[in-house]
Parts: C-alpha cells; structure tokens; sequence
C-alpha cells in the first residue's frame, strides 16, 4: 500500500506542471487522509 501510495505520489508530482502543485498537493492530502482512514 505504502508503495503503491508513493509511486502515484511521484508520478503525478513530476508530470504535473509546477503551477498544478497546489492542486497535487490536495489530491495528496486527500489520500492521505483516506489510507490514514483504511489504517
């Protein structure tokens, strides 16, 4: 799961644009939140 997590994490955050940052950063904390809640 932590992988999985990780990778997806990477991914986006180096074919995202650096002005979609923020919006990465949402979906980060977002699942975040939700693999907090499925631990």
């Amino acid at each position: 799961m932590r992988t999985f997590f990780g990778e997806n994490s990477m991914v986006p955050m180096q074919g995202h644009p650096p002005e979609n940052r923020m919006n990465n950063r949402r979906k980060g904390f977002t699942l975040v939140e939700l693999l907090v809640v499925i631990a």
